[in-house]
């Protein structure tokens, strides 16, 4: 199978959900203490590991991509990601988050740079992109990837990829983790 980033031999599986994630809010999952994946086909999976194969994407993509090219915006996103969870107070619906206070410059606490807070935006964004080509390649969802590859390769935002977040909902469960289904609109 060839990576659908930039075309190589492909061989290693990207987490669907960020395993630093995965990590955090579930820090002792084990064959002992397992968690349970629940999807539109098969409800309640024993999972034993956060490193399970459930827990990655089919669509594989290669050593480099997985790794190399798209570190950055796994960092980001893990940095953002870590800021969303420990917030305190917790992030209510409509606040706005200040996302220079999110990437400060780790040399300087007091800098706010907005060229380091910008590129750290793209870099979550850019991890997104790759979220959504694994999906699109996975499921075989008929939306052409070449935009996908090409905002990676390029470092640059896909044009049509448009992120919104919100507070979980409170469901009465004290631990999880939830992906919301994709949603695409026909642009003509």
């Amino acid at each position: 199978m060839k990576c659908w980033i930039c075309g190589t031999e492909a061989k290693t599986g990207e987490h669907l959900t960020k395993r630093s994630d995965l990590k955090a809010v579930f820090p002792s999952a084990s064959q002992k203490s397992p968690l349970f994946l629940s999807t539109d086909l098969k409800r309640n999976v024993k999972i034993g590991s956060i490193d399970n194969r459930h827990l990655k994407s089919k669509a594989l993509i290669c050593g480099c991509c997985n790794s190399a090219r798209t570190k950055p915006h796994d960092e980001a996103w893990e940095k953002l990601s870590k800021y969303l969870r420990e917030k305190k107070p917790q992030i209510k619906a409509k606040e706005i988050i200040k996302l220079n206070k999110v990437f400060r410059d780790p040399n300087n606490k007091k800098s706010m740079l907005c060229g380091s807070t910008n590129k750290s935006m793209l870099d979550v964004h850019l991890f997104f992109v790759k979220l959504f080509g694994c999906a699109i390649i996975e499921h075989d969802i008929p939306i052409d990837i070449t935009g996908f590859s090409e905002a990676i390769m390029n470092q640059k935002p896909h044009p049509l990829i448009h992120l919104a977040m919100s507070p979980s909902p409170d469901i009465g469960i004290k631990k999880h983790i939830a992906r919301s289904n994709m949603e695409m609109e026909s642009i003509h």
